[in-house]
């Protein structure tokens, strides 16, 4: 029998509505990654992109979307990120969608020297005693400790909260204040994971794929400020003008399937799905529920390593926290052996598929014997077979955009309750999967 455990928790975002566009704009132009590369300097070395997919102006508009250019603390004028939209915005049928994950970035290096090449340039340029030096210093010192600690083991999957785990290892949990040596040893075992998409924020108190992470809402996605932010009062300052940014995120609309829908063969989907998988992943049309529900790791059987990691020393720090015990907002944390079930608006863009993005697409998920061990990404969608694109590769090939479900945190068991449908009730489910 399926367990789920119901969440009891309040609506988020407890400080009023928010103005979403402020919070675009804050998301375009904003400071809430706390420091970055002096302006000149930038596009000396950089160079500009010509892109400009969000649409910026000014100076802005010559920036990559990854990054955020904005006037440091000090009113140095600076470039810095990796911001909000270098993972939850991504390329979609060559339209840039901001709230779809990003899928294709690679992590699989280590870049700490980069931060070391920038720092010795900005030395001999401006001189230590600077203030374009002062606002590129914190940045830069949590960028490189940061670093060795979110490699992945092959490209594509986002390790956000190893890049969390390792700045906060350098911080008091209460100041926030940066430490001359790490409060707690880092793991080994890197996090990374598929990005969910942001119009389903609205639907969640609970906002990561484990329970961990209630409460105030505006709070938790300031963590973005840890790895370059310089004080407490920094901190409350971007989690004020996040109440916005939440506002915009909710106003965010999933892409509708681009393709002609088999409708009859959509409503027979339906049926099935309200039968056997709405109890976990919710209602949809005119009248939607979601039920939040944690599905525990034994029962659903996926790869729990990644929920587990928020034990230990970094969950000790977290529950610690300012984030966690802040007197007029804080963040709630919460105790689970298991996985949210998550909404599934506009699913059929949100390829790959399970927490740690192991399951390529929709097919694949709803027919376990059918998931590859080993299968390389390509970009863009594969609306056929509905899901992210990908290729078969031989047991040789070693090429870093393959996803290797052996390695830890990396498996693609689990979630096998579509293995009970006919193979005509699996396609009708999916056909409908495509309307939401």
């Amino acid at each position: 029998m399926l367990t789920l455990f119901l969440l009891a928790c309040q609506p988020h975002d407890r400080r009023g509505t928010g103005d979403a566009e402020a919070g675009r704009d804050y998301l375009l132009y904003g400071d809430y990654v706390g420091g970055g590369i002096p302006a000149d300097f930038y596009f000396s070395i950089v160079g500009e992109d010509p892109s400009n997919v969000l649409g910026r102006t000014g100076r802005a508009a010559r920036v990559s979307r990854t990054f955020n250019l904005f006037e440091a603390e000090n009113g140095v004028e600076v470039v810095g990120g990796i911001t909000c939209l270098g993972c939850h915005g991504s390329m979609l049928d060559g339209t840039f969608v901001i709230g779809r994950g990003e899928t294709l970035r690679d992590y699989s290096a280590d870049e700490s020297f980069l931060f070391s090449v920038a720092r010795t340039g900005i030395q001999n340029t401006y001189g230590i005693d600077s203030p374009e030096y002062e606002a590129f210093r914190p940045w830069a010192r949590g960028g490189q400790v940061v670093a060795p600690d979110i490699v992945a083991p092959f490209a594509g999957p986002n390790p956000a909260f190893s890049v969390e785990r390792a700045a906060v290892a350098w911080r008091d949990p209460e100041t926030l204040a940066w430490q001359d040596q790490p409060v707690f040893q880092v793991p080994e075992l890197v996090m990374a994971g598929d990005v969910p998409p942001w119009w389903n924020v609205r639907k969640k108190t609970r906002l990561y794929y484990t329970a961990m992470g209630g409460g105030d809402l505006a709070t938790l996605i300031s963590q973005v400020s840890m790895v370059g932010l310089e004080t407490r009062e920094q901190f409350d300052g971007i989690a004020d003008r996040m109440v916005d940014v939440l506002a915009y995120i909710d106003s965010l609309e999933p892409p509708p399937f681009p393709d002609p829908v088999d409708t009859a063969l959509a409503d027979e989907g339906r049926a099935v799905f309200e039968g056997t998988c709405s109890r976990c992943h919710g209602t949809y049309g005119d009248d939607p529920t979601y039920p939040e529900v944690v599905v525990p790791f034994a029962e659903v059987g996926t790869d729990p390593v990644y929920g587990q990691a928020f034990g230990g020393e970094f969950g000790d720090w977290l529950r610690a926290s300012h984030m966690f015990s802040r007197e007029d907002w804080p963040a709630e944390p919460y105790e689970s052996d298991g996985y949210i079930a998550p909404p599934l608006d506009g699913v059929w863009a949100t390829g790959p598929y399970l927490h740690n993005g192991s399951v390529p697409d929709l097919h694949t998920l709803l027919d376990s014997t059918t998931r590859p061990t080993r299968w390389k990404r390509l970009p863009g969608v594969d609306r056929e077979r509905v899901g992210h694109a990908w290729a078969t590769v031989s047991p040789d090939d070693d090429d870093p955009w393959i996803h290797d479900t052996t390695l830890p945190s990396f498996g693609n068991g689990g979630h096998t309750y579509g293995d009970a449908l006919s193979a005509g009730d699996r396609t009708a489910v999916i056909e409908y999967l495509k309307t939401l």
